[in-house]
């Protein structure tokens, strides 16, 4: 009886830790550096789109292209540095997929939508672009879990979103 009981709270244990993960990803990902650098290239990307569309763009055009490569409100930091930042962030997400060390439910609910809608925005060309891999393979994930799990009720309103700020005929969205 005792080391089903020994079990049992090992079990609860690794469970509180995978919550505790993904709510420090969480935490993460909405505060600190890592939101400055969203909220930046975010309002930097609606600035560029057309309409009320919010552009999406490659590692070349953040390198290269004029106007769209610096801020213009004298930010000390860049697009191409502020990307690099949400990058990374999505790299450390996947290895925490990756080595299973997060609760899937609640790191679907909270991360994969912003994964997804990054991936969107943050476009692969020709150029490497160091961790950009990593997103893909993230939100490749994070479709798989979809499939398993039909009907979660906020997939809607996050396609809706997405629909909304990079309009319907996105290869990227049209996947789900």
């Amino acid at each position: 009886m005792a080391l089903i009981l020994a079990g049992m709270a090992l079990r609860s244990d690794r469970h509180d830790k995978q919550v505790d993960r993904v709510l420090l990803l969480h935490a993460e990902l909405v505060g600190g550096e890592t939101q400055a650098a969203r909220i930046r290239l975010v309002d930097h990307l609606r600035r560029w789109g057309e309409g009320q569309r919010t552009r999406s763009v490659t590692r070349s055009e953040l390198q290269s292209t004029p106007g769209l490569s610096a801020y213009q409100d004298g930010s000390s930091s860049t697009p191409m540095r502020d990307a690099n930042t949400v990058i990374r962030f999505f790299e450390r997400a996947n290895a925490a997929v990756k080595w299973s060390s997060v609760y899937e439910p609640l790191f679907h609910q909270l991360i994969i939508r912003h994964a997804r809608w990054w991936e969107v925005a943050l476009q692969e060309d020709s150029a490497p672009w160091a961790g950009r891999e990593a997103l893909s393979e993230l939100t490749a994930w994070g479709r798989a879990y979809e499939t398993h799990w039909p009907g979660l009720a906020y997939l809607a309103a996050w396609q809706a979103n997405r629909e909304r700020d990079f309009g319907e005929t996105s290869e990227s969205i049209s996947g789900g």
